[in-house]
Order: structure tokens, then C-alpha cells, then sequence
């Protein structure tokens, strides 16, 4: 193989400090000229992995004596030593991979000797692009496009506002697609596989599994915590429910953490009172991170990193370089957690997946997004195909959903966009047997609060912290809602025109 540098493959800190495909890699088959500072791993049937060096890679062997490659970081809910994801494929081979995965959480890619497995949403996610001669898979959208062009067919602009992802499997170009959580690509016959990995349990009553979630998460932080020395691991905590149920398993678990909470212009009053007071209960440092003077240089960074597929409060944060002053090995972040209150069930009721399948817009409309949506439409409707053959049992499709589009779709970007910064960003609750917990449970049982029974449970002085308080005066709150209007009306105003001038229409029922 040829590793010779070009102009599409900068360093991935060029000596203007330009960041560029940071910690992202490159599994492919074709020639291709590679960057010296990038290693190179072969992983046999002529594939070679090419990786940042900041991006961590391990090598296990199979019982077969067949080596795996595990990419990101991931730890396992059933116990916290740290060599037991190794065991685990010491003891095993690729047809019982799904069962292996399962109890893995973090943010992952797991290459075993014929295919590829993502984690359980998907965050370290893996696009694909095949040609006649060749395969492609990355974790960066936009290293493709550089290193082959494919013509661009979604041209949809992602807003604030919306359906602000492109649905998965399709991506805004013709010739890619994304791996959803519960597909498996194997390399040598370019066939993507379901890989049936989430089990709803039994258990159905809230204490018993706020219990079961408490013990593999403890699991989880305390590996985090042993996985360096002197390791630096910092919370992002606000007024809402999802950060302080991480808090809370962060204490019981007696792992050593501070907090810290992003200042933007718009923050609420809650959130500048409530982690504050929260943190004050058991002595924890808590940073109020304002960032400095907004960057075009670093908003520029971020949107050739993640190829402009997501607009949120992160790029605003990443553009006034507020990133730069964690002082931290982890980031553990609270996404995830939705999934197990329903999110999308009240949005979506009325709806079937045959429906969705066969008019895609009307989902879409659900989400107030209704100019140039075409090529969403059509990605929409491949995924409702792969849920209509793939339905895991007693799951709502709902969930699934929720778990496809908004984990794998537009979370799995915002972590993508994250691997600019230096600490490795953490949800630790992305895991099969999290979710198969938080799936399982009712409707009513969502609303009695398995997230408050977890945070009763480990930190019982809690309880009279309001969560997310409406402490905002009217004026503030109206001026939020019309930001919010505004958000909408420009971004479908910018999505018309370009609906207009390129001739498209919406999906007709046809």
C-alpha cells in the first residue's frame, strides 16, 4: 500500500493549527496515498485500517486465534476490571459476536476478522462507500467526499430547527450510507446483516430496574476511572433530569469527578442556579465554562469535521473555544437517557411503520420540516423498509426510532464534531442491556421515573432540587419562543428557495 501524503490528507494538526479529521479513521482496500503521521493496521482479507494517532485502537485474538480490532472506548456493565472485554473475546468467535456486544457500553467500532459491528447507538458511527473495485468505510463523512467526491443528492441544509439530521441509513450523498445500530457489514460480501443484539428483560418494575441500571453503570465509571493514572474525568451538569442521573451514579459509585456547566447567552436561570446547588450537597468543584471571543477559523474547523451534517450547542461552544479549558481525560455526557422516556411517542402517535414507509412526508411534517425534503423522504422510507422486515419483539418501533435517527443520526454527529477536543467524549449509558431496560418498561412505568427512583436510590439528598425549574420571567421565555419561531421560519425559508430553484417537490403518495 502507498503512504504518501497529499492535499486532501493535511496533518491532522497542520502547523496553522488547521484540525482535520481528528481522531477518525479509514478502513478500506483501495491504493490510496495515506498520511505519514497515520498508522496502519492490516486486518486481513487485503483490508487495511489507517487511523489517527490520537484515535485508540486495541487488538484482541479470538479463540480461533483470529484478531479483532476494537476502536473508541468501551467498557462492560457486567463487571469493572479492565481486562475483561479481552476475556470475552478470548472466548469467543464472530458468529457469537452479538452476544458479546450487548453488555458493552461507551461510544465503539468493533472489526472482527470478516465484519463490523457499531455500538449500541451507533455513536462512533461507520459510513460507507463502495465502488466496483473497492470499499470505504470511515467514521468521517467528510474524509470521503475528499478522498472520492460522491455527488451530492440530499441537499437539504441542516437548521436548529426540526428534522435536523439525514436519516439513516441514506446520507446526503448518493453513493454513502451509514450503518444503523442493529446492522452488521461483513467485508468480504458487502452484505449488511441484522445482528439481533437487544434483549428486553423480564423485569418490568422501576425499583428492581433502577437497581440493575445502577450496578453496570457503577461498573461502567469505575472503569472509566482505572482506565489511566491520575485520570481526570468531568461531568457536564445543568438543571435537567439526564446530567443529575449521571451525577448520581458518578457519587455512588465513589468515583472522583468534578462538574462543570456551558455559559452561552441563552442559558436559563435554572442552570445557573441548580448545578451549583446540586454540587454544594457533597463538596464536588463545579467550573462555570464561559469560553472567549467567537472564531470564524474554529467554526470553519467544525464544519469541514463533521461535513456540515449538524448545527447545536456544541458548535456554538466549539466556535468560542470554550472546549479548551476542561482540564480533562473524560467528558461523560447525559445522552441516551431519553430513549427510556418515551421521546418520540406523543410526536409520533397516529403513525405506523407501513404508513411512514409509504408516505415518508407525513413523518417528517411531524417534525415541522417541509421544504425540500425529497431526498430525506426517500431516506426516511429505507429506514421504515429495514424496520418492517426487523422488528426486535415487544420493542415499539417508536423506540427504535428514537434509537435509529435521533442516537445514530444527529448524536452520533455531535460526537463525531467532538473528537476535535482533547478529553474522549463519554455517554455511558449507550449500551444493548441499558436500553433493552429502558425500552421494556411502560409507558406509565417510563412517567413513575426510573431516572428518579436511580437518582433516590444513589443520592437521596437530592429530592427537594427541583428539576428544571421554570424560574425565567415571561419576558425571557417569549423571547425563546420567538427564537425558536425565527429558527424555523428561516430555516424553511432557506430550504424553499433551494427547493424552488432546483425544480424538486415534495414525495407524492403515489
Amino acid at each position: 500500500m502507498q503512504n504518501k501524503s497529499t492535499n486532501i490528507w493535511p496533518s491532522s494538526i497542520s502547523t496553522e493549527g488547521e484540525v482535520r479529521y481528528r481522531r477518525q479513521f479509514l478502513l478500506t482496500d483501495a491504493e490510496l496515498p495515506i498520511p505519514a503521521e497515520w498508522k496502519t493496521l492490516e486486518v486481513g482479507r487485503g483490508m487495511y485500517l489507517y487511523h489517527c494517532p490520537d484515535l485508540k485502537v486495541c487488538q484482541f485474538i479470538d479463540k480461533l486465534g483470529n484478531q479483532w480490532h476494537l476502536i473508541g472506548h468501551a467498557y462492560s456493565v457486567i463487571g469493572n476490571d479492565s481486562e475483561l472485554l479481552a476475556r470475552e473475546i478470548a472466548t469467543s468467535a464472530e458468529d457469537s459476536i452479538h452476544t458479546i456486544v450487548r453488555n458493552w457500553t461507551g461510544r465503539w467500532l468493533l472489526i472482527s476478522p470478516n465484519s463490523i459491528v457499531t455500538d449500541a447507538a451507533g455513536l462512533l458511527g461507520v459510513f460507507i462507500l463502495e465502488q466496483e473495485k473497492s470499499i470505504m468505510l470511515s467514521s468521517s463523512l467528510a474524509l470521503l467526499k475528499a478522498l472520492r467526491n460522491p455527488p451530492l443528492s440530499d441537499t437539504r441544509v441542516i437548521s436548529w430547527h426540526g428534522f435536523n439530521w439525514y436519516p439513516l441509513p441514506a446520507t446526503k450523498y448518493q453513493s454513502i450510507r451509514k450503518l444503523l445500530p442493529d446492522q452488521a457489514y461483513f467485508l468480504s460480501s458487502r452484505r449488511i446483516v441484522f445482528l439481533d443484539r437487544l434483549e428486553l428483560p423480564s423485569i418490568t418494575n422501576t425499583k428492581e430496574i433502577a437497581a440493575c441500571i445502577i450496578r453496570g453503570l457503577t461498573n461502567v465509571v469505575r472503569q472509566i476511572h482505572r482506565s489511566r493514572n491520575d485520570c481526570r474525568i468531568v461531568l457536564s451538569l445543568t438543571a435537567g433530569l439526564d446530567s443529575r442521573t449521571n451525577y448520581a451514579i458518578l457519587r455512588s459509585a465513589c468515583t472522583p469527578f468534578s462538574a462543570m456547566t456551558m455559559w452561552h447567552p441563552r442559558i436559563s436561570l435554572a442552570d445557573r442556579c441548580i448545578p451549583e446547588a446540586i454540587v454544594e450537597r457533597h463538596g464536588i468543584q463545579h467550573r462555570f465554562i464561559k469560553g472567549s471571543a467567537y472564531s470564524d477559523a474554529r467554526r470553519q474547523q467544525y464544519d469541514q469535521h463533521t461535513d456540515a451534517t449538524v448545527i447545536d450547542g456544541d458548535r456554538y461552544f466549539y466556535s468560542h473555544g470554550a472546549f479548551e479549558s476542561l482540564g480533562a481525560d473524560y467528558l461523560v455526557r447525559s445522552g441516551c437517557w431519553e430513549i427510556g422516556r418515551k421521546y418520540f411517542h406523543r410526536q409520533l402517535a397516529g403513525l405506523d411503520l407501513q404508513e411512514i414507509h409509504d408516505r415518508p412526508e407525513k413523518l417528517l411534517k411531524r417534525f415541522r420540516t417541509y421544504c425540500n425534503t425529497r431526498e430525506s423522504g426517500l431516506g426516511v422510507r429505507n429506514w421504515a423498509a429495514w424496520r418492517l422486515q426487523h422488528m426486535q419483539p415487544a420493542a415499539d418501533w417508536r423506540d427504535l426510532f428514537y434509537r435509529d435517527q435521533r442516537l445514530a443520526g444527529w448524536l452520533s454527529s455531535i460526537e463525531q464534531s467532538l473528537d476535535l477536543i482533547a478529553p474522549a467524549s463519554i455517554h455511558p449509558v449507550n449500551s444493548d442491556y441499558f436500553y433493552g431496560f429502558l425500552i421494556r418498561a411502560s409507558e406509565h412505568e417510563a412517567e413513575t421515573g426510573i431516572q428518579e427512583a436511580i437518582i433516590d436510590l444513589c443520592a437521596p439528598d437530592l429530592g427537594d432540587i427541583p428539576i428544571n425549574p421554570d424560574l425565567d420571567g415571561t419576558l425571557r421565555r417569549t423571547r425563546a419562543f420567538a427564537s425558536r419561531v425565527s429558527a424555523i421560519f428561516t430555516g424553511e425559508l432557506h430550504n424553499l428557495v433551494k427547493q424552488v430553484v432546483s425544480g424538486q417537490r415534495h414525495i407524492s403518495h403515489e
